[in-house]
């Protein structure tokens, strides 16, 4: 395989380095690559300092190219002393070959390098797996670190014509039943789920922790239902992970538990507590009274965030289908309204302006209807 992104520079001249992971994986699988990561075997964390390398990792020696500021970490290996993530012993003595760094990792696709000369190393077959398009995991220690469940479900978002091969099912079973899930921080489960959530498929994601009841772990008050899931797969790229949160968590009635649970952004939470009062007034009220109306864009901010609102129509636009081009229609007219005209008419004063621009607002509506 011709090498066509991997170069050597006066910092990495000499050492004996792989790419590995991620941009592999998707290199091979002619999607684009997002960011490179590197291993470096046979070196030191002093060798690597000396040459002008950032060290980063707090639990294991992680390097940042000096120019480049990609990661090279030295090969590892690592043993289960303790519970959740941290219950790690990591050791990177300059014995550890690239073949033991592999062996470590998750999945077999994710277990397969590319050396200076383009050469492809793969100990543990993903290459093969890749081709049948199978998710399988390395070995017996995928299940020594919990949060390979919720990075598997992720994948099945990001790969979702492949299946997860049986035994790996099994292993996954056997973690989410040892209960090590609860010793995940909220913030490493999130970037899993928010991730997948932006993937083509995230109902792949919520079917496999479904199946393999990490859902019970990581939000179990959803209130999934198949509308939902099916929705999710429907969205357009320029649907923010906020939307697709608040889609997900629309038939919940623990929004805010789940939230602070996952310690999810404020945008998220932000979202999701509003979809489901535009719901309400779109599904289930009058859309043409035109006090409902003007109440709801009230409350939703409308006049000062148009464009959060216009998202939400859309997300639940793909959960049902409604009429949303009059929604578009009455939008589009009542911002057009000119704030400097009645300004010039009836001076600044904030309480009387306030007045007449609703006044006009309830005008229009009522015109509309």
């Amino acid at each position: 395989m011709r090498n066509n992104y991997m170069y050597e520079d006066k910092f990495t001249h000499g050492l004996e380095i792989y790419a590995v992971g991620g941009s592999v994986r998707d290199s091979l699988c002619n999607l684009s690559i997002k960011d490179r990561d590197w291993v470096v075997v046979g070196s030191t964390p002093y060798e690597m300092e000396n040459r002008g390398f950032k060290i980063v990792g707090k639990n294991f020696p992680v390097f940042l190219h000096p120019i480049s500021r990609e990661e090279y970490a030295l090969a590892r290996k690592e043993k289960k002393v303790g519970l959740g993530y941290n219950g790690f012993e990591f050791y990177t003595g300059n014995d550890v070959t690239l073949e033991d760094d592999l062996r470590r990792r998750d999945l077999t696709i994710n277990a397969i390098a590319i050396n200076k000369e383009g050469e492809i190393i793969d100990p543990c077959g993903g290459v093969t797996d890749l081709n049948l398009g199978i998710l399988r995991h390395v070995g017996p220690a995928f299940v020594e670190d919990p949060l390979r469940v919720i990075r598997l479900a992720r994948f099945c978002a990001k790969f979702d014509t492949f299946q997860v091969a049986r035994d790996t099912i099994s292993l996954c079973c056997n973690l989410v039943n040892s209960g090590e899930i609860k010793y995940l921080r909220p913030e490493r489960i999130w970037k899993e789920l928010s991730s997948g959530l932006m993937e083509k498929s995230p109902a792949k994601m919520i079917d496999f922790m479904l199946k393999t009841k990490a859902i019970d772990y990581v939000a179990p008050e959803l209130n999934l239902n198949q509308s939902v899931k099916e929705a999710l797969n429907k969205f357009s790229v320029d649907i923010s992970l906020a939307g697709r949160y608040a889609l997900l968590c629309i038939n919940s009635n623990k929004i805010e538990d789940i939230g602070n649970k996952l310690k999810v952004p404020s945008s998220c939470k932000d979202y999701s507590k509003l979809l489901p009062l535009i719901a309400d007034n779109i599904f289930r009220s009058d859309v043409k009274d035109s006090r409902r109306v003007m109440n709801l864009l009230y409350k939703v901010d409308f006049f000062r965030r148009p464009n959060r609102f216009i998202e939400l129509l859309r997300v639940l636009y793909t959960l049902e289908r409604f009429d949303i081009d009059r929604w578009y229609y009455i939008l589009n007219n009542i911002v057009r309204i000119n704030i400097g005209s009645i300004i010039d008419v009836y001076g600044k004063a904030p309480l009387q302006i306030k007045n007449i621009l609703e006044k006009e607002r309830m005008r229009i509506l009522n015109e509309l209807d």
